[in-house]
């Protein structure tokens, strides 16, 4: 008689779309390649990651000026920024006016971490 075999449990996963990972382990491993090596907590860049694939509405791997737009007007962030605030950062993605620029994740942590510095620090 052959041992009857369990498969073995399978960690939470969030819907897939072109481009996205499943776990938190996989999110923070596809954020640390893209930023390289830095000090930021696997938390952290869990939820950027998080924050950057629910923003990137065509799964293409980059914010254009809409999706970033979503990410400051983001009620999970609930980052409640005055709307010059919000140019402000809209800016420094270098987004401006143009409909044609966007952004990939690792110009993303960056403006993250300025932010977030700049809502707690309200």
């Amino acid at each position: 008689s052959s041992p009857s075999t369990q498969a073995a449990p399978r960690k939470a996963t969030q819907p897939l779309q072109s481009g996205r990972t499943t776990t938190s382990e996989d999110r923070v491993k596809k954020a640390r390649a893209a930023v390289g090596n830095d000090s930021e907590s696997d938390e952290f860049h869990n939820a950027c990651m998080v924050v950057f694939q629910n923003a990137d509405v065509n799964g293409d791997g980059k914010l254009d000026r809409d999706e970033f737009w979503s990410v400051l007007h983001s009620k999970t962030l609930n980052l409640n920024l005055s709307p010059a605030e919000q140019e402000e950062f809209m800016r420094m993605a270098d987004m401006g006016n143009s409909q044609n620029i966007k952004i990939t994740y690792s110009e993303f942590v960056p403006i993250v971490k300025k932010l977030l510095k700049r809502v707690y620090q309200k």
